[in-house]
């Protein structure tokens, strides 16, 4: 694993959060929620698989209440499911859910570090009524008691009401999943997949909490507002468009991976070019100044700059650096996903660019490209003063996983 400047260091230029829940209302049920839906998400390990998922969550109008409802709606193919109630894992409640035969097993989880969490004693999980299997899907309700805080590495931890969230999911294409699936306290396998989203809590907030414990809203099914139709009348008059010159020869917008190198390669050719990005400036050298560190202050280097910083991104208080128009990690900021990875990065072998997958044939020997950017941008694979590796849990997990795939 190699640290390096991001694609950001290739042109200096020149907020958002987390992609947030939306209302949601089970048909079924009857429950509304505040939710964040996956739709046909592909499996990591069997590229003609997906999966769907649905998180929502419901909470009584009393800040002061110390539980919520939640429900966990999966495709079959979906094993367990967990449900982080902050951004990240560590450190943070976590509701894990999966089947054994037709019945749930569920328990209250966390983890210290990166690793598989334990059973987290404190919070009472219990199951609704509304709670189905069918021949394509699952449904978990549940009430979670005594949900809302819990502790953290520093201390007490409490639910926002605008609130970092997170999943993870183990699929069918990994085998056992689970170990013991009849077991609330098994181990199990390390999620297939995951992702984190903003939770308006504040939004979840319902005064029909009461009837909701009965595992149903007061009807099961949505009502729906009537439809009206409306006719647009629309007159348009057409004028000659006059081309406004500007100095530019290009104008690429969204500098990210893509869009940098883009440029890039175009102002190499000599072309005058115009970069835009809608987010800020992320490292020091886009003239990022926003998230330097106290002890980082005679640097300069922002949070972008420094890998140790990476896991923060994630349980930040104001994570403006991620897109939140879309329900994957997106970084809306100059150098895009580049700078939100942990300046971690590996070059992938000469075969993965043959004309066999689909690239051109003039692609199949990357190394000089790949020289030509360690040139501009120097990488190097061992950040400690001390020449010692720390905390190479990372170098170990994805050493066992190349070296099965030989």
């Amino acid at each position: 694993m190699k640290f390096g400047l991001a694609l950001a260091g290739l042109l200096p230029l020149f907020g958002t959060a987390l992609a947030q829940s939306v209302s949601w209302c089970d048909p079924a049920n009857g429950l509304c929620f505040q939710a964040i839906q996956k739709r046909n998400m592909l499996d990591p390990l069997n590229p003609s698989g997906t999966y769907d998922l649905t998180i929502g969550v419901a909470f009584p109008t009393s800040t002061s209440s110390t539980e919520f409802i939640g429900e966990i709606v999966a495709t079959n193919n979906v094993v367990w499911a967990g449900y982080d109630l902050g951004a990240s894992m560590a450190n943070n409640l976590m509701v894990l859910v999966w089947r054994n035969g037709n019945n749930f097993v569920y328990s209250t989880r966390m983890a210290d570090a990166y690793t598989v969490p334990a059973i987290y004693n404190g919070p009472t999980v219990t199951q609704l009524a509304s709670s189905t299997i069918n021949s394509t899907h699952w449904k978990f309700v549940f009430r979670c008691q005594n949900c809302t805080t819990w502790r953290g590495a520093n201390g007490q931890v409490s639910i926002q009401e605008s609130q970092g969230s997170g999943y993870g999911v183990c699929l069918s294409s990994t085998a056992n999943c689970v170990t013991t699936p009849a077991s609330a306290s098994s181990d199990f396998k390390q999620h297939n997949d995951f992702g984190n989203w903003g939770m308006n809590i504040a939004a979840a907030r319902t005064s029909a909490y009461t009837q909701y414990l009965t595992g149903y809203g007061s009807s099961s099914t949505t009502s729906r507002p009537a439809s009206t139709s409306s006719t647009r009348t629309s007159s348009t008059t057409r004028t000659s468009s006059t081309a406004i010159p500007t100095p530019y020869d290009y104008i690429v917008v969204g500098a990210g991976a893509a869009g940098i190198v883009v440029a890039d390669r175009l102002s190499e050719a000599g072309k005058k070019v115009l970069l835009l990005e809608r987010g800020p400036p992320s490292t020091k050298e886009t003239g990022g100044k926003r998230e330097v560190p106290p002890w980082a202050t005679s640097t300069g280097l922002t949070r972008f700059d420094i890998p140790g910083l990476f896991e923060n991104m994630f349980g930040a208080a104001d994570p403006w650096w991620w897109c939140k128009d879309m329900t994957v990690f997106g970084g809306c900021l100059v150098g895009g996903g580049t700078v939100i990875n942990g300046m971690l990065y590996y070059t992938s072998p000469d075969v993965e660019f043959s004309s066999q997958y689909g690239w051109p044939s003039e692609w199949g020997n990357p190394t000089p490209a790949i020289n030509k950017m360690t040139a501009r941008l120097p990488y190097y694979d061992n950040p400690s003063p001390d020449g010692v590796r720390h905390l190479d849990q990372v170098y170990v997990l994805l050493k066992k996983h190349f070296q099965t795939l030989g």
